[in-house]
Formats: C-alpha cells, sequence, structure tokens
C-alpha cells in the first residue's frame, strides 16, 4: 500500500493546510495572508474542511471552552467586520447609468408621475448615492437641474427613443 499524504502536508491550488485544526497555528497562518477576504477564504476553507473530516476523537468535546469550529467561527465573524471597515462601498457599488443624464431624469420623473416610484426622503440625494453617470460621480445638484429641465416647457431636448418606448410601455398597462 501506498503512503498516505497526511492533512497538514496537503497543498494545491484549491487546498490549503490545515495543520491538523490546530487553532493557534490556523490563526497563526492566516495572520500572514495579506488581505482580509483572504483570511476570511482560508478560514471558511478549514471549517468545511473541520466539518468533513471529523476526529475519531474530537477532544473539544471534553473541554469547557469553545470548540474549534466555534473559535473559528467567531475568528471569521471578527474578520468581516474588519473587512467592512478597510473596504468601505465606493464608486463601483452604484448602479452606472449608461444613456445620457436628461433620460434619467425623464425616466425618474415619469416613473414617479406614473406612481411606480416613491421617495420618503429626498429623492435626488438618494439617486446621487446610489447612481452614476457613466462619466462620473452624479450629485443631486446634477440631479435638480436635470429635473428641473425635464419639467420646462421650452426646454428642447426630448427623451430618447429608448426611453420613451419604455414609459409608452409601462403607461400603457
Amino acid at each position: 500500500m501506498g503512503k498516505r499524504k497526511s492533512k497538514e502536508n496537503v497543498s494545491s491550488k484549491n487546498q490549503y493546510d490545515v495543520f491538523g485544526f490546530d487553532f493557534a497555528k490556523v490563526i497563526n497562518y492566516s495572520k500572514t495572508l495579506n488581505k482580509l477576504k483572504v483570511q476570511i477564504v482560508y478560514l471558511e476553507y478549514v471549517l468545511k474542511e473541520k466539518k468533513n473530516n471529523p476526529a475519531e476523537l474530537d477532544l473539544d468535546l471534553y473541554s469547557n471552552g469553545p470548540t474549534f469550529e466555534e473559535k473559528i467561527k467567531n475568528e471569521i465573524e471578527y474578520l468581516k467586520t474588519q473587512f467592512e471597515i478597510e473596504e468601505p462601498t465606493g464608486i463601483h457599488d452604484k448602479i452606472v447609468w449608461m444613456k445620457n443624464k436628461h433620460d434619467f431624469a425623464y425616466i425618474f420623473d415619469q416613473l414617479i408621475k406614473l406612481g411606480f416610484l416613491s421617495f420618503r426622503k429626498d429623492k435626488l440625494k438618494m439617486l446621487a448615492e446610489h447612481f452614476i453617470w457613466m462619466d462620473g460621480e452624479m450629485t443631486a445638484k446634477q440631479l435638480k437641474t436635470e429635473f428641473a429641465n425635464v419639467n420646462r416647457k421650452d426646454w428642447a431636448q426630448k427623451p430618447g427613443e429608448e426611453v420613451s418606448n419604455i414609459i409608452k410601455h409601462i403607461s400603457n398597462k
């Protein structure tokens, strides 16, 4: 029979060393990983391996403190809170409006008028927090100008054909 590899020596693209499920060794190794997200993935992997490969005699059952799995889960929760602090949401987390600014204001104005949308607070601020133009940040001040222009009778710029068709389609329902 061939020699069996121990779990401690396993290494490939998708597997990490679990250090015989020694909590101190696992945590020390996780701290050598540069990114919080990678640390979390590693600890989740160790947790999965522990669940999939239970020991014949689990010494955690005889201790008064938290089990190995509980300690790992606590560490993962802590790292997730740190991740949220260090990796705030940014421009990549917003919805990008790919058409012109006038169409954006027109479609939202119409959706409000047709009763599809309602805002409890400042709609311009809320839209600016969740959307960006394809060429940069959207501000409440820019939106105020665009919404004012949409409702002007003498405004020469009409909504694009695609946006007009969308509004026609939903207003006929």
